[in-house]
């Protein structure tokens, strides 16, 4: 892996009894702490499925045990490695789909959603997207318009969690409608847009009824796809 390389890994988290219990062992105290909080077991399984993968996959390009990597927040929540920082990595997940970004020294983020029912679009679009989102979105029909919401979505949440800042950053002035690599941010003043120059955005494709984006910092770096546990694809997206 180099530094003009994003590596996006794609991972399955429905396991089995045995399995869940054997990921278990990878965990460090808060993982497992925060495991126990879920109610609900399918939740508290694919939980430990996905922080067990992650740290499978860092071991991986670090020649390290995956226990024995110590993960920090950043304060909005973003994790990173204490002990190898120019590994960066981001993860997310929906349903049984997990997605984990990694690169070197180089920040990024991703998301993968469920596209959503029309209903739920029409009750989050409001909130979520910028003028120029909600006119792109008006002239699709129902399940179009429900898969460019989930596209739009998740090329804001993996810009949000590139970024680092969170939901500090207003939905409702930030396009990714307008570019297909750039995230463009409205002045609150004078009401004009500018692109985020730093970052580059691109879309994914996840499963069928799901949508996906990696933000990357900087640009004219490859992205490149796996599978977890064995690579089935490599590509040049």
């Amino acid at each position: 892996m180099t530094t003009a390389t994003v590596d996006v890994w794609r991972a399955d988290l429905d396991a089995d009894d045995a399995d869940v219990a054997r990921l278990r062992t990878h965990l460090d105290p808060d993982e497992l702490g925060r495991a126990a909080r879920f109610h609900f077991e399918p939740d508290r399984s694919r939980f430990i499925v996905s922080r067990a993968t992650l740290r499978q996959i860092l071991a991986h390009y670090l020649g390290a045990e995956p226990a024995r990597l110590r993960l920090g927040y950043a304060t909005e929540g973003k994790p990173h490695l204490l002990d190898y920082q120019e590994l960066q990595f981001n993860l997310s997940h929906a349903g049984n789909r997990l997605l984990i970004a990694v690169s070197r020294n180089r920040q990024v983020g991703i998301d993968v959603e469920r596209v959503p029912s029309e209903a739920v679009v029409a009750e989050l679009s409001g909130r979520v997207l910028s003028d120029p989102e909600h006119a792109a979105l008006s002239l699709l029909p129902g399940l179009e318009r429900c898969e460019r919401f989930a596209e739009f979505w998740t090329r804001k949440e993996a810009y949000i969690k590139a970024d680092g800042r969170g939901m500090a950053l207003e939905l409702t002035r930030m396009d990714v409608s307008s570019s297909q690599r750039r995230v463009l941010l409205q002045d609150p003043q004078s009401g004009e847009w500018a692109a985020a120059s730093r970052w580059t955005l691109r879309s994914i494709a996840v499963d069928p009824g799901y949508a996906g984006a990696v933000a990357g910092e900087g640009e004219g770096w490859r992205l490149t796809s796996f599978d977890w546990p064995v690579t089935v694809s490599r590509l040049a997206l």
